[in-house]
């Protein structure tokens, strides 16, 4: 029972350290794709933009674009600068124009 109990929790712990390995503390702006101002090498989120709805992109401190697979996790944070953490997203084959796609697991304001 103790061996079963150990190799239980030695996979959970491997489990999480592979997770955080992968998962990235960043910050940045909540935008609507539609209102991301892009220059050759960097994107700012237009303030004057009034559409709603849509897709939502994080465009980090750095200035590069991220797609968001999980897009609930924005909706109320658009305009917003916001510090998350993200995990690459699984793309499939063809979709990539570039950006990187992140599935956000925590968001907070700043």
């Amino acid at each position: 029972m103790k061996r079963i109990a150990c190799l239980l929790l030695l996979v959970l712990g491997s489990s999480l350290w592979i997770y955080a390995q992968n998962s990235q503390q960043m910050g940045g702006t909540i935008c609507n794709a539609a209102c991301v101002i892009q220059k050759p090498d960097t994107a700012t989120c237009d303030p004057k933009c009034d559409i709603t709805g849509g897709t939502d992109v994080l465009i980090d401190d750095a200035l590069k674009v991220h797609k968001v697979s999980n897009q609930e996790m924005c909706t109320s944070h658009e305009g917003k600068h916001v510090v998350v953490v993200v995990t690459p997203a699984d793309t499939p084959a063809g979709t990539s124009d570039g950006q990187s796609v992140v599935v956000i697991q925590e968001l907070h304001e700043r």
